[in-house]
């Protein structure tokens, strides 16, 4: 392999980083990133890195190469002459494979060279939401299902099919058991969730709980009432798919948390949850999947903290914000942008 380093003035922005990413893969190579251990600036107390950066290719591709990053306006340099400072941030977004970088637009960078794409995960959208961009979201997939406990009943013009019932009989027994756990763990307790896996598992009967007895005391009682009484969850068999929108508004936060568990651990495709509900037992359940939307106006839950991307309003623009681990600490990579809908109103 041959290594082709740049200058350090072709990487200010992030479309630049993202291109010789694309090089160096395409070429069958990848990323040089030699960096020095975190320096902080006097005047601006500001977390930099010393570092060098550029591709390695092939050594029959080398010349090809160097001749596609001087096409695409790339200095190339000698290795001493490739040393430059970046923001610590910076160090942390080049590291980031360039397969997870895909995803879909949802606008353009505050520089104006590049649109901000965001995979579909786990993202979180908080604080002052504009509603245009999940439902934008909503519409590019054909099987997305909309839990909401806010009335927005928008989904429902563009084409969605309203359910009111959850169907649990399809679900795996795995499935299950997660969501007793979670119904034990909104109720009467964990502990509990085996007799609650028998009592959702019991052939006997068309509703869900019936002729079986679970130990219940207090207001607990109250509380998984709730969650049977409420309709949500059905011993149906049929699967839901498709572009479907169910309400939970008027629920309390044991039926609305178990159906949006059951949608977690049933529907195949993108969940969008328009709900500032939630529960610590499901975090595991969240963490396992992908394909989640969650909005909510809190930015303060903790849920931000269970989301590799967040999306939030900020002044004039939006901030995507991706998590990740960087020499054992979670560090933040942020991208300003326009959101799209601004890009094409009038």
């Amino acid at each position: 392999m041959k290594e082709i380093y740049v200058s350090p003035e072709d990487l200010k922005t992030g479309y630049r980083r993202k291109l010789l990413k694309v090089v160096a893969k395409n070429l069958g190579g990848g990323l040089v990133l030699d960096y020095s251990p975190r320096l902080i600036m006097k005047e601006t107390k500001m977390m930099v890195r010393q570092a060098k950066v550029g591709i390695y290719v092939p050594d029959k591709k080398k010349g090809e190469a160097v001749s596609i990053l001087k096409m695409l306006g790339f200095r190339i340099v000698g290795e001493k002459d490739a040393l430059g400072i970046f923001e610590e941030s910076i160090i942390v977004s080049m590291l980031i494979p360039l397969e997870e970088e895909e995803g879909v637009p949802i606008g353009i960078d505050l520089s104006g060279d590049h649109m901000v794409l965001l995979p579909l995960k786990r993202v979180l959208f908080f604080g002052l939401i504009d509603y245009r961009l999940p439902l934008y979201l909503a519409n590019l997939e054909s099987n997305v299902c909309w839990i909401d406990s806010k009335g927005l009943r928008k989904p429902l013009e563009l084409g969605f099919e309203e359910v009111t019932k959850i169907p649990l009989n399809s679900m795996t027994r795995y499935a299950l058991s997660e969501l007793s756990r979670v119904i034990g763990a909104l109720t009467i307790g964990e502990r509990y969730a085996s007799d609650i896996l028998n009592a959702i598992t019991n052939p006997e009967g068309e509703e869900l709980f019936s002729d079986t007895e679970i130990p219940l005391v207090g207001r607990e009682t109250q509380a998984l009432k709730e969650v049977i009484e409420s309709g949500l969850l059905t011993r149906g068999r049929e699967r839901l798919s498709g572009r479907i929108y169910l309400s939970v508004q008027g629920f309390g936060t044991p039926a609305i948390v178990s159906a949006i568990t059951a949608i977690l651990l049933s529907f195949p495709g993108l969940v969008i949850i328009n709900s500032d509900v939630w529960h610590q037992s499901i975090l595991p359940i969240i963490n396992r999947r992908e394909g989640i939307i969650w909005v909510s106006r809190n930015p303060a839950m903790q849920l931000a903290r269970e989301f590799e991307y967040k999306i939030y309003a900020e002044g004039d623009y939006y901030v995507l914000s991706r998590s990740m681990y960087f020499e054992g600490e979670m560090r933040e990579v942020r991208k300003r942008f326009i959101p799209i809908w601004r890009l094409y109103s009038k």
